[in-house]
């Protein structure tokens, strides 16, 4: 539970003026007054955080569904107090919304494999300093990465007074591999002129210019996400 360093009043998450600076809330903390701290997500600041319950197993190793999320949102991430999730801060700017967005994780299979929860502002995070190991010292910016995780949960929607459940966010599409996308391209209905284009035969095309936008063509059938589409055409 957030408390004012100035007064020793309970905080609150939209009042400000119960929020105290790092310095000070550090002072307390020294002090004996209190057993940690903490940070609160604000509309006027350009940190994002995100909470992955459940993820960190008895022995501390981390579930691999929670891995491949740190390892596309490359900022500092930490685990939290109880333990079992791991709580990750990053640069972005995303939509002011009350009370952030959760959603579970789903496998390619569909399986429920976690929960994730973004919080653009309005939620208050106990800070343990327990980094992982293989996250980063600092504060990144992840604003596209964090525009395609809050575009995969939106809120439900409603037709009368029937909700409609979302879909729970699926990691795999949005993120697959380089490497993955030329495969599907390969394999696909006009696979043999990506192939021959890939390889450097341009002979099926006019102008010089059709070719790198024809390449581009082909793969954005087999990628969701338009920089993911667009690397490989730019290294080839």
């Amino acid at each position: 539970m957030p408390y004012d360093a100035a007064t020793g009043n309970l905080a609150a998450t939209n009042r400000p003026a119960t929020w105290s600076s790092f310095r000070h809330a550090m002072q307390a903390y020294r002090n004996g007054d209190y057993t940690g701290v903490g940070y609160v997500f604000a509309a006027a600041d350009p940190y994002v955080g995100l909470d992955l319950d459940n993820c960190v197993r008895p022995d501390g190793t981390i579930k691999r569904w929670a891995l491949k999320l740190l390892d596309k949102l490359p900022s500092y991430a930490e685990v939290s107090p109880s333990g079992t999730g791991i709580k990750v801060f990053c640069r972005g700017s995303l939509p002011t919304e009350k009370g952030g967005r959760r959603r579970p994780v789903r496998d390619a299979a569909g399986k429920v494999i976690g929960q994730v929860e973004v919080y653009p502002q309005g939620q208050y995070f106990t800070v343990t300093g327990e980094r992982v190991s293989t996250a980063p010292t600092g504060v990144t910016d992840c604003s596209e990465e964090l525009g395609m995780l809050w575009e995969s949960i939106r809120p439900a929607a409603t037709v009368g007074s029937r909700a409609i459940p979302p879909v729970a966010i699926s990691l795999t599409p949005a993120w697959v591999t380089d490497d993955v996308i030329i495969a599907r391209a390969r394999a696909a209905r006009n696979g043999r002129r990506f192939a021959a284009l890939w390889s450097g035969d341009t002979r099926a095309y006019g102008s010089p210019s059709s070719r790198p936008l024809s390449s581009a063509s082909a793969k954005d059938r087999n990628s969701p996400n338009t920089r993911r589409r667009n690397r490989p055409c730019c290294s080839s």
